[in-house]
């Protein structure tokens, strides 16, 4: 039997779910995904929680979503301990910062904090060590401003809304226009 391989199982669940090269098949692509994230590969973490999330292919699951994402923590946060990558850093970083998101979106602030002040503490590091790495400390900083303002904090909520800023610079780039418009919006 030929050995699987995540990238590809992935990227033929991709092209089922879009119909690249034959019509969409919403069944196949899941099953495709599911394979690829079983084998630790974090797109399809990702894509199959977003799956969930949204309803793509199945019904909407959001526990089933947080459930995928809560295996790719774990996953990530292995490899974050021991590969000491800035690469896989920043990954662990995104993937708490979407779990606090997701968290948020359900009402569940006090679930999301600890993700979120993760994600900054993580981003904040590798952004002492590489600025290329501001951006990213900027929205997690940010994510955490929101849910202290979501929690009745304003105090703490305004100090992650100036640190944002700080590291969120003036460059004025497409890359930085989403983090902007998020930041005069809760800022105003």
């Amino acid at each position: 039997a030929k050995e699987s391989d995540p990238q590809r199982d992935y990227l033929i669940g991709l092209a089922h779910l879009y119909g690249i090269g034959a019509e969409p098949n919403v069944t196949r692509a899941f099953s495709r995904i599911a394979t690829a994230a079983r084998a630790g590969l974090v797109e399809a973490h990702l894509k199959l929680a977003e799956m969930h999330w949204d309803g793509t292919g199945v019904p909407v699951n959001r526990q089933a979503a947080l459930n995928v994402m809560e295996t790719l923590l774990c996953r990530q946060k292995h490899q974050h301990q021991t590969a000491k990558s800035p690469e896989v850093s920043a990954t662990y970083a995104k993937a708490l910062a979407r779990m606090a998101q997701m968290l948020c979106e359900m009402g569940k602030y006090e679930q999301a904090l600890p993700h979120a002040k993760q994600a900054r503490q993580i981003s904040s590091d590798l952004s002492l060590k590489d600025n290329a790495y501001d951006l990213l400390c900027a929205e997690h900083a940010l994510l955490l401003g929101e849910i202290h303002f979501c929690l009745g904090n304003t105090g703490k909520g305004s100090i992650y809304l100036l640190e944002a800023f700080a590291y969120g610079g003036s460059d004025q780039d497409e890359e930085y226009s989403a983090f902007w418009r998020r930041f005069l919006t809760l800022s105003l």
